[in-house]
């Protein structure tokens, strides 16, 4: 049997290499067709050119000196570009092992023990331990020892921290009121009798069934109790002194003194920012990356995307595999199959006439009106009312977590300003380049991941969720390791079971014990960010912790606990608390809630110099003469040029409410398609053939067979006969030239926009202009608006930009001006 098994995963693997090879192929030849590299070509030509020994010589002799900082954080790829340059001259490594968290990267911490091992045995080499640290208290700095001379060892980690690692600290800092270190144990056992109390009040039932009230009270308690400690925190360090290293004073906290740190992007994390941003206190806060890693949000992105470009392969799966488009990936893939082997997967999907298929284009059609009559945000409620979405969310375990990222996204495209701006919307989401966004200026709590800290350092930082669990569930069905290659589920189809295949489960050991490596390392990082006060909250029972195995310890207080010892945890969870002039341990069993926001909300007192408060007030009321010249592009649309200096009104909707004021958002609507109808109408007769309104009703085939989807049905005869008549007694017999787009260069002065000569780009569609004795200018617009002075008022800017760029194609006129209104046949004369 066991033969037979590695037989069949062989077959497997080998099944998925091929098709892993196939998938390189295809990729390669895409980049090749469009000259393009991805990051990682970079890397491996560069490997590849330095086996050209004269370019590698060339190298060589350029560089005398090789200097790498981080080193921890080093691949085997870039080992191999680094080393050979280096080889001959001089290389010098600078990084910090225990920082080494970057593995879902490929960085090897192996690399760096290597190059010790190797260098400290060299007679040309040296390694060098830099234990002294500037910039952190050294209480904390002990702290830090206790903790991982016992947690970070040779066996474990590969690290032997007490004897090479063990930090001192040579900056001094003097002690404030509050300790240097403070950690603070939710008792997890207040909330559970309390829930219990609680479930007393809800409807017994006969049958031991799932309880919604039971699930919500958890989740709600043991969050809030977590909350309320943190907030205890900020508002003891906002109420208090800090040594300040730099200027050596003492001066009072300021909000940008703390930062909270999480493992990772939690509901707690996104709690805690909405219950700060609610009591009026500066935040900046990670939620750009949060926001895209929800898979809902992706898929949000991805259905933008198609908006945009229909042809999106990757976008269109995406979308297609989703409630919004009903497709299974088995569908997906027969329709794929029946296509042929030739064109390109959108082509295939959208070319296939499949009914479901048809109806997701409809949808995204109406979709993408929706956005241009609504915006993004209600053209998002209203497609998720039309295929149930909000009930689908509510299908997950974590339909809270989710529904409150689909809020933060909306919030987030009102304060941008973006609801109409797809493009914008698919930056803001996928951009990394700004990371941070807060209203609290350079001033405002830093409430951010581990991860993201690294290289910093805060005065004030609260390690928050200590109590949480790291351990994690492999879901997967392969596993890949540097060590034992591809493994798979192996399936017996003749008993219908699957079982891991040795290669898997050896695969998953290691995984396992990386992460475990991985998570000291962070646990390190967050330790050491700390300058002054280091606090550390987390839930916990004294049951919880266990002091004879280190493998067994899967939280950041296990650890602690762990390190620590088994009399010094009894001793806590006995008195309640352990209190040294620089550490403190609480076991806190309820935080009050209204105190601590009342106290945090307080505005910190401050009396600026009379100097600075009037140089910040001239600094306020400056106004920059090129304002508006800073909110145009190089290139504009006619409507874009016309906005400039406008205030621009932000869409706000709550989405709850997606029936209010329907009969306005269908009249606006109507209008819309109507006046398109018209204009297209306009567009595509002949009005030399239409001298009477039978001549215009015998278009109607025609107009029918020419018009866009249904805007024929928008079209009244008799108006557009009146249209057609008063604009043929306008024009008389001058030629008439429709719909001509044109893009000119004009400078800012020309177009009333300051006094500046810079110049831009405009572009635009006139309607309708005639050349001949005269040049005439009709521009039409569909508008229930009847006063002439009104209009003029409107669209003057508009009429004098369709003008000038008449004027700068035939270098004359227009000699007449005129707005057509075409819901009432009315032509408006502009001087």
């Amino acid at each position: 049997n066991g033969t037979k098994e590695r037989n069949d995963e062989g077959r497997l693997v080998k099944a998925i290499l091929s098709f892993y090879k196939h998938y390189i192929n295809e990729y390669t030849m895409l980049k090749s067709k469009r000259s393009g590299l991805d990051f990682a070509d970079i890397e491996k030509y560069a490997k590849k050119l330095l086996e050209n020994e004269e370019v590698k010589k060339g190298l060589q002799d350029k560089y005398d000196y090789i200097f790498i900082d981080e080193y921890q954080d080093t691949n085997r790829l870039q080992e191999s570009i680094l080393k050979p340059i280096a080889e001959g001259g001089y290389f010098t490594a600078v990084g910090d092992i225990k920082q080494g968290i970057y593995g879902f990267r490929n960085a090897s911490m192996e690399i760096m023990q290597d190059d010790i091992k190797n260098f400290s045995s060299s007679e040309d080499g040296d390694a060098l331990y830099l234990n002294g640290n500037f910039r952190t208290d050294n209480d904390i700095l002990s702290f830090v020892n206790q903790v991982f001379e016992k947690v970070m060892t040779k066996d474990i980690v590969g690290i032997d921290y007490k004897e090479k690692s063990m930090l001192k600290g040579l900056k001094t800092f003097l002690k404030s009121s509050m300790p240097a270190v403070c950690v603070d144990i939710i008792l997890k056992g207040d909330i559970e009798k309390r829930l219990e109390l609680e479930e007393e009040v809800c409807e017994k039932s006969d049958n031991d069934v799932y309880s919604v009230m039971k699930d919500t009270l958890e989740s709600d308690h043991s969050e809030d109790e977590e909350i309320n400690a943190i907030l205890s925190k900020i508002e003891l360090a906002i109420t208090s002194q800090i040594y300040d290293s730099k200027r050596a004073e003492f001066r009072q906290v300021e909000y940008n003194d703390i930062a909270l740190l999480f493992r990772g992007r939690s509901s707690l994390m996104r709690e805690l920012v909405n219950r700060l941003r609610k009591m009026g206190v500066p935040v900046s806060a990670d939620l750009k990356e949060e926001l895209i890693e929800d898979n809902q949000i992706a898929l949000i992105n991805s259905l933008l995307k198609l908006t945009l470009n229909l042809f999106d392969d990757i976008s269109l799966a995406s979308v297609l595999c989703s409630p919004f488009g009903n497709f299974s990936i088995d569908e997906l893939a027969q329709l794929r199959y029946e296509g042929g082997k030739d064109d390109q997967f959108c082509n295939v999907i959208l070319n296939s006439g499949h009914e479901k298929v048809e109806q997701f284009k409809i949808m995204i059609e109406e979709f993408k009106f929706d956005i241009q009559v609504f915006g993004v945000i209600k053209a998002l409620c209203r497609l998720f009312n039309k295929i149930d979405y909000y009930e689908y969310l509510a299908s997950f375990n974590n339909s809270r977590e989710k529904l409150s990222n689909i809020n933060s996204l909306f919030k987030q495209i009102r304060s941008a300003n973006l609801d109409f701006n797809v493009a914008g919307i698919i930056n803001m989401l996928e951009s990394s380049s700004q990371i941070k966004g807060g209203e609290g200026g350079g001033n405002s709590i830093t409430i951010t991941t581990i991860h993201s800290t690294k290289g910093l350092e805060y005065p004030i930082v609260i390690l928050c969720e200590a109590g949480e669990s790291l351990s994690k569930t492999y879901n997967k069905s392969y596993i890949i390791s540097n060590d034992y290659g591809l493994g798979c589920y192996l399936g017996d189809f003749d008993s219908m079971t699957r079982v891991p295949s040795p290669t898997f489960l050896a695969g998953k050991l290691d995984l396992e014990k990386r992460e475990f490596i991985d998570e000291i390392m962070i646990f390190y990082v967050a330790l050491t960010r700390a300058q002054n006060h280091l606090f550390i909250i987390g839930s916990g029972r004294e049951k919880d912790y266990s002091f004879n195995n280190l493998k067994a310890q899967n939280s950041y207080l296990k650890f602690i606990f762990y390190a620590l010892g088994e009399n010094f945890t009894s001793q806590l969870f006995s008195q309640g608390k352990i209190h040294t002039e620089n550490y403190q341990f609480n076991i806190i069993e309820q935080v009050s809630q209204k105190e601590i926001e009342r106290e945090i909300s307080q505005t910190i007192e401050y009396q600026m110099p009379q100097e600075q408060q009037k140089a910040l007030e001239d600094f306020s009321q400056f106004n920059y003469a090129f304002q508006k010249e800073c909110k145009l592009s190089y290139k504009n649309s006619v409507t874009g040029a016309m906005k400039i200096g406008e205030t621009e009104s932000v869409a706000i909707f709550d989405e709850n409410n997606l029936d209010e004021d329907v009969e306005r958002v269908r009249s606006r609507e109507e209008a819309i398609r109507t006046g398109n109808a018209y204009h297209e109408a306009l567009k595509l007769l002949d009005f030399e053939k239409i001298n009477s309104l039978k001549d215009l009703q015998d278009q109607s085939q025609f107009l029918m067979k020419n018009m866009t989807d249904d805007y024929f049905n928008y079209i009244d005869y008799e108006l557009l006969f009146k249209n057609i008549k008063v604009i043929k007694d306008v024009i008389g017999g001058n030629r008439v030239i429709k719909e001509r787009e044109f893009i000119m260069q004009c400078k800012l002065n020309e177009i009333g926009l300051g006094e500046s000569e810079n110049l831009i780009i405009v572009q635009g569609i006139v309607d309708l202009f005639a050349v001949g004795d005269k040049t005439i200018l009709i521009d039409y617009k569909y508008t229930s608006c009847n006063n002439s002075m009104t209009l003029k008022n409107r669209y003057t800017k508009q009429i004098e930009l369709y003008s000038l760029s008449i004027n700068k194609a035939f270098s004359k006129g227009p000699d007449e001006k005129y707005l057509l209104s075409l819901k009432d046949a009315k032509l408006i004369k502009f001087d």
